[in-house]
């Protein structure tokens, strides 16, 4: 148990009349720091050292690069997506996290070791010249937007009740501004708004969740507040922090007709509900999701970096390939494997590989 406001008296009865022990922060529940200050490098320390002992379990195994490589997706990075949906990693973390996966990929060990081709350039879809893997700080960003989503549908949880009490007071997560003094998480949450403006989008119900000048729920995904001076809005006679219910009388809308500046904004939101009691609640939709909801997955997709698509990655991760062929061909300088000759020569592939399979069958 952990007390804090009471005196050290009130503490010891606590503890003489449960028999329940007394204990001091930081401390590890399910495996990551409990602390009540910023993550340090240190608190992290036991997330290096997971990942360093099952690389040295492995180091007795032959492994191939292809083997290493599928060994480095499906179990090393599973690791740090635990603490990714928890904690703002610190980037010296994850560049020392790259660093040993990269060491295991080329060498098999989690030693230092001279790589190849930089972890980077690794770091794409295979279409795109990579090999299926993901940066860890872009990652990160992406799971840090969840939380963003848990605030915003007010996710049943201690901390979303507490954050909207204490931090938000009814105010718009859009609108509120980085205290002079926030915790070092929030501050990091509420920069991570800038990743994602826009992406949010709201669908009316009754109008009872949405912040009528500050959320993004006009067609579009856009928001009245980007596009109008503040100064006007204010004078419409609608309050600052109004809900857009607060703009309907008996399911039509109430909007100030008294600035022509605002007309190409009212005529273009849709028919608001046909009543406020009887309408469903307001929902939030994530627009890079067909089902709307929000995925980590799908965050990652839209913040990541791009490349122009390998029109031969078809050759080397077509169904039925050699992993450990297609990885060291797919390493060749990009001089050799995206020149037409080799285009050219490799044409005839998939349908010599087609006869030869249907050649094994008889």
């Amino acid at each position: 148990m952990y007390l804090t406001g009471i005196t050290r008296a009130e503490k010891e009865d606590i503890e003489r009349g449960g028999g329940i022990k007394l204990s001091r922060l930081p401390m590890r529940y399910l495996g990551v720091p409990l602390i009540t200050t910023r993550l340090r490098n240190a608190d992290c320390a036991s997330l290096v050292e997971k990942i360093t002992t099952k690389i040295h379990l492995w180091t007795s195994a032959t492994l191939t690069y292809a083997g290493r490589l599928q060994l480095i997706k499906s179990v090393l990075f599973s690791y740090q997506v635990f603490w990714s949906g928890i904690f703002i990693l610190l980037g010296a973390t994850m560049k020392r996290i790259e660093s040993i996966m990269a060491a295991f990929l080329w060498k098999g060990s989690a030693q230092h070791a001279r790589a190849k081709v930089a972890w980077s350039d690794l770091c794409y879809p295979k279409e795109e010249g990579g090999l299926g893997l993901k940066r860890l700080k872009i990652w990160n960003h992406a799971a840090t937007l969840r939380h963003i989503w848990h605030l915003l549908t007010k996710r049943t949880s201690i901390w979303v009740d507490w954050t909207n009490t204490n931090l938000l007071k009814d105010r718009s997560l859009w609108e509120i501004k980085i205290p002079s003094r926030p915790s070092w998480s929030w501050r990091k949450i509420l920069r991570s708004r800038d990743w994602c403006r826009g992406d949010f989008q709201t669908r009316l119900g009754n109008g009872n969740r949405t912040f009528m000048w500050h959320d993004y729920w006009l067609p579009g995904a856009a928001r009245i507040s980007d596009s109008i001076d503040p100064r006007i809005l204010r004078r419409t006679g609608i309050g600052w922090n109004a809900k857009v219910s607060e703009a309907t009388s008996n399911g039509q809308w109430m909007f100030p007709r008294n600035d022509s500046r605002m007309g190409h904004i009212w005529a273009n939101i849709p028919p608001p509900p046909l009543s406020s009691a009887e309408s469903e609640e307001d929902q939030h939709l994530w627009k890079h999701h067909a089902s709307g909801v929000f995925t980590v997955a799908s965050a990652w997709e839209k913040l990541r970096d791009r490349k122009a698509i390998n029109h031969l990655h078809g050759l080397l991760w077509y169904k039925g390939h050699l992993p450990r062929h297609s990885f060291i061909l797919c390493q060749a300088p990009p001089s050799i494997s995206m020149s037409t000759d080799l285009h050219d020569k490799c044409a005839h592939w998939p349908s010599f590989i087609c006869e030869r399979k249907k050649a094994l069958r008889k």
